[in-house]
């Protein structure tokens, strides 16, 4: 019955080539109980939720955005280089990437990061977008970004994202609040220094090293 099933259902590319295995596996003497199991319950999911099939195909994405998504992967000035000549269609290619929830976080930071050295003023409400997302790497490259769009921006973000709940997103707020050179936050960086949010079980986390560095340098300027 599972290989008239599968026969059946089975969808083309990965999720056929999951079913093909699932099958193998299923029917082989040597395979241990638990693996069995967990290939038949990602057959089911494959069988029962044409999406759930449907999404282990897409891992491609159109060919022209596929351009703009290489790019991503060069050197920087390469990258800028080759991005400059994509021209409207890769900006538009550039914000498909940033909110897909398919391309990796890595491709998201470096279109992101980007943005402001192909059209400052444009990207500024993309990055306002991404400040407000969930995901802890779309707030701290969309930080980074605004520090070259507008200091201004950038400085009443970072001293708000000091208390973000992810410590990267933390230190990337204390790198800029450094490289912008405000002595107005030298207060909050020595509240933050003692923060409980900056410890772990009783021991210092590495950014309150970064804190006073920043400070030592605020206050030398």
């Amino acid at each position: 019955m599972l290989l008239m099933l599968f026969r059946l259902v089975a969808p083309m590319n990965h999720s056929a080539y999951i079913l093909d295995l699932s099958q193998r596996i299923l029917f082989s003497g040597k395979a241990r109980s638990w693996i069995k199991l967990s290939m038949l319950v990602l057959s089911m999911l494959i069988v029962a939720k044409p999406s759930f099939a449907s999404s282990l195909n897409e891992i491609a994405f159109e060919p022209k955005v596929q351009l703009t998504l290489d790019a991503l992967n060069l050197p920087f000035l390469n990258r800028l280089e080759v991005l400059r000549t994509q021209g409207e269609v890769g900006w538009s290619n550039l914000k498909e990437i940033i909110f897909s929830s398919q391309a990796p976080y890595t491709a998201k930071w470096n279109a992101i990061t980007i943005l402001p050295y192909l059209r400052k003023d444009e990207s500024r409400e993309i990055l306002l977008i991404c400040l407000k997302r969930k995901e802890w790497y779309y707030r701290s490259s969309a930080l980074l970004a605004l520090s070259r769009t507008s200091r201004t921006d950038a400085l009443q973000w970072a001293e708000q994202l000091l208390r973000d709940s992810a410590l990267v997103v933390r230190s990337q707020a204390v790198s800029v609040i450094g490289e912008i050179g405000d002595h107005s936050n030298l207060p909050l960086l020595r509240k933050e220094l003692s923060h409980p949010r900056n410890f772990r079980k009783g021991q210092s986390l590495w950014i309150r090293h970064q804190i006073e560095e920043v400070i030592a340098s605020l206050e030398q300027q």
